[in-house]
């Protein structure tokens, strides 16, 4: 997983607004392949356009938020 798509995930399950440069191909990439896989969820008459699965993303979230930071030795 790139970092843009872990910022593109982290991004809609902390915000309720659509992830910057929807247009732009890696991004459309991304969103497009998350909402095959049912993590994102897209939405044609309203904004936002798309809409985070928190049940099926929840366990991501869970590991990725466990992890400490790394400290400076």
């Amino acid at each position: 997983m790139s970092i843009l798509e872990v910022e593109i995930l982290l991004h809609y399950y902390a915000c309720a607004a659509d992830y910057r440069d929807l247009d732009a191909p890696a991004i459309k990439e991304a969103i497009d392949n998350f909402c095959k896989r049912g993590i994102l969820i897209e939405f044609n008459n309203r904004t936002p356009k798309y809409e985070i699965d928190r049940d099926a993303i929840k366990p991501y979230i869970d590991y990725v938020t466990s992890i400490p930071l790394p400290k400076k030795t």
